[in-house]
């Protein structure tokens, strides 16, 4: 009996044994990471064609216009010339100042690098005036309110030798005052002495001639040729600008 059952416990032994020696251990298999996408390439930057950062400018009388050519890189130089106006250029700023009264629109061109660029630019008009005589701002307003004027001219060339503007009719040299003398034309240029007596500052506040003075003045001139009166455009010493009408006639 015992036999038996040493007998049984063994098979059933032995049978285990066999069963776990058949069945083999599945691996585990790991899932393969998913891989992280590429970053998307960085889009080139646009190109950036040269260009004026201002492509239309305003200039007056006694000021200049500027502007760059942003983008450019190499020599810029002017293509051609435009009478009555001054081009400076540095690196690629370019500065523009009137020398001659010719309002209106004008055409500049630059080159560099095998290519034009153009660059458009507008003189500004002086206000109009009904007088025949007088002494003005730029913009209009009159640096004295002359109610008295004369005149001297040499016969010889009809050249102006003295022309007196005064706010004081029965004695003009008392003042306000302001005299011109020896006026001469070349070209466009005018070039005159000045004598101010009492001069006020305008109702702005604005000082013309900080006390009296004389000094040498050269002016654009700023009528047709010949024409009167004979407009001129002069700056002072102190960078103040007068608009000027003065008879010839």
């Amino acid at each position: 009996m015992n036999k038996v059952v040493r007998s049984l416990l063994f098979m059933g032994v032995l049978s285990l044994g066999l069963a776990s020696c058949g069945k083999k251990d599945t691996p585990v298999v790991q899932p393969t990471p998913t891989p992280a996408p590429a970053p998307a390439p960085k889009p080139a930057p646009p190109v950036v064609e040269a260009h004026f950062a201002k492509a239309e400018l305003t200039v007056a009388l006694g000021s200049v216009a500027s502007t760059t050519l942003e983008g450019f890189k190499g020599t810029l130089t002017q293509d051609g010339t435009v009478e009555g106006f001054k081009v400076t250029i540095e690196g690629n700023a370019i500065t523009i100042a009137p020398e001659q009264y010719l309002p209106g629109e004008h055409t500049f061109a630059f080159k560099g690098e095998g290519k034009t660029y153009k660059l458009k630019l507008t003189l500004q008009k002086l206000p109009e005036h009904t007088e025949g005589y007088g002494v003005f701002t730029p913009s209009g307003e009159k640096v004295i309110d002359a109610k008295y004027m004369s005149k001297k001219i040499k016969p010889a060339d009809k050249s102006i030798t003295l022309v007196l503007m005064s706010e004081n009719v029965d004695k003009p040299t008392a003042g306000p005052y302001i005299i011109l003398r020896n006026v001469k034309q070349e070209k466009q240029l005018v070039t005159f002495s000045i004598e101010t007596k009492g001069v006020k500052p305008l109702a702005n506040g604005d000082v013309y001639f900080d006390g009296d003075v004389k000094e040498d003045v050269t002016g654009i001139r700023t009528s047709a040729e010949g024409v009167s009166p004979l407009r001129i455009f002069a700056t002072l010493k102190n960078g103040k600008h007068l608009d000027l009408i003065v008879p010839t006639k």
